[in-house]
């Protein structure tokens, strides 16, 4: 008696899935050059797309193989257990860490607009503040970032009221959120994916598989909506939020929902061969259109989103983002401000110019 097992996601790759697992490939292969360009830019790069970056570099290297494995069964040969189990992995794995990336982001989009004129210095822009010439009477209040002519976010103006319990609050709240996608929806959908392989054999697997599938994926849906009530309640609150910043967020988290829901559709699946072409196989033309649409375009239209406009910018993310736990107090200020002069008088005693 044949084992019934879940469906793998995306199903088996087949000739079907040799042209947009190539134009796939090509896609994120675009949008691999824009990130790592912005990388190399001092004032473009910002870390918190590190994550994005490396999975737009592995997606060009996973939908390659899926093509390679595409030609290779229309060539009369035989599914490669150990790439269709990689592919559910990265499956997994991409929309999950976007929507966890994403977290970091609204965590800027909330704490920046907290910053009033006096604290401002501690923001994740204000480094190129410090080090900025000093205006002219007449030029506009904005930071500018040293590396580059391009504003990078509007300083807030003189006398502006600091808000350190709110700024206390979106960090503590942003913090739990990204453990939380850690615990409930990655870990849970990494030992999924993995068990999918020992399910093909072992039909005791297949429901743990699923379970823990449905567990990913309701997360992802559940921790995504605070992060659109969070983008909402910042539109309507903090008069100096990044609006373009909040509808980036909005996009975003709308194509993360739109993979979470497919997911859960589609978990319900099982089969009894990977190349069986019946109901719930996700071998037909329907099915493999469903997967491409519903799961790969909104992965990729995120990432693309991010790369082709200024994120550091539009949320003034600086180059490592709001990495405070707690605001810098006057006794660390000191300090800084005295390893600074130490720092200025060595070089100018070396004949530096400082």
């Amino acid at each position: 008696m044949s084992v019934k097992f879940p469906t793998p996601i995306g199903g088996t790759p087949s000739s079907i899935d040799f042209a947009p697992s190539i134009a796939f490939a090509v896609a994120y292969g675009l949008v691999a050059l824009c990130a790592y360009s912005r990388l190399l830019r001092n004032g473009k790069r910002t870390l918190l797309l590190i994550g994005m970056t490396i999975f737009s570099t592995e997606s060009v290297v996973m939908n390659s193989l899926r093509a390679a494995e595409a030609l290779k069964i229309r060539n009369g040969g035989s599914p490669s257990i150990g790439r269709l189990t990689y592919f559910q992995v990265s499956y997994m794995l991409s929309y999950v860490g976007i929507a966890s990336d994403l977290t970091k982001l609204v965590r800027c989009l909330l704490v920046i607009p907290t910053y009033g004129s006096d604290m401002y210095f501690q923001s994740p822009p204000a480094p190129s503040l410090r080090n900025a010439k000093p205006k002219a009477d007449d030029e506009s209040d904005t930071v500018t970032d040293t590396s580059t002519d391009t504003p990078s976010w509007p300083k807030p103006p003189p006398g502006t009221k600091d808000d350190p319990e709110a700024r206390k609050l979106a960090r503590s709240r942003t913090g739990l959120h990204s453990l939380a996608f850690l615990f409930v929806a990655t870990i849970p959908g990494i030992i999924a994916s993995s068990k999918w392989r020992a399910a093909l054999t072992n039909e005791n697997e297949g429901p743990i598989v699923m379970r823990l599938g449905y567990v990913s994926a309701g997360a992802v849906i559940l921790l995504t909506l605070p992060m659109v009530y969070a983008a909402l309640w910042a539109y309507r609150k903090l008069p100096r939020v990044s609006k373009t910043g909040v509808a980036i967020i909005l996009f975003s988290c709308f194509q993360i929902l739109i993979v979470a829901v497919y997911r859960l559709v589609v978990l319900r699946n099982t089969e009894d061969s990977l190349t069986s072409t019946g109901p719930g196989s996700f071998n037909s033309h329907a099915d493999k259109a469903l997967f491409y649409i519903f799961h790969l375009l909104p992965e990729w239209l995120v990432c693309a989103t991010l790369f082709a406009t200024d994120t550091r910018s539009i949320f003034a993310t600086g180059a490592f983002g709001d990495w405070r736990t707690t605001d810098e107090t006057e006794k660390e200020r000191l300090k800084r401000e005295k390893k600074a002069a130490e720092r200025a008088a060595k070089a100018k005693a070396e004949g530096q110019d400082v």
